[in-house]
């Protein structure tokens, strides 16, 4: 019997949306053009949002310019996110989740 494991972004995730005051507007994907249509994200409901800039990560902090832009999909996760996203600022229980995500991102 094969023991599966959840992907580590979908543990993050469940986690962080188990604790109390983080509420997340979006969740994004990646695709890349030249391998991928982008096929799931859509059946997943998600908008493509436009290209990557054509950057890829080379260690946490650095960005190397690759020149292979990527497509960017958004998924909101609450009925009115794209304007609480656009507001000039963020109920408090949204602007704590980038905090969040940054110390998901560290475990």
């Amino acid at each position: 019997m094969v023991r599966r494991h959840p992907n580590p972004a979908c543990q993050c995730l469940g986690s962080a949306l188990r604790e109390p005051g983080y509420r997340p507007l979006p969740v994004e994907s990646f695709s890349d053009p030249e391998s991928h249509a982008g096929t799931v994200c859509k059946a997943a409901n998600r908008t493509c949002a436009g290209d990557t800039n054509g950057f890829s990560q080379d260690h946490a902090d650095y960005c190397l310019p690759d020149q292979r832009p990527e497509k960017l999909w958004l998924k909101p996760l609450a009925p009115n996110a794209w304007v609480l996203m656009c507001a000039t600022q963020l109920p408090e229980d949204c602007a704590s989740t980038e905090v969040a995500a940054v110390e998901c991102a560290a475990r």
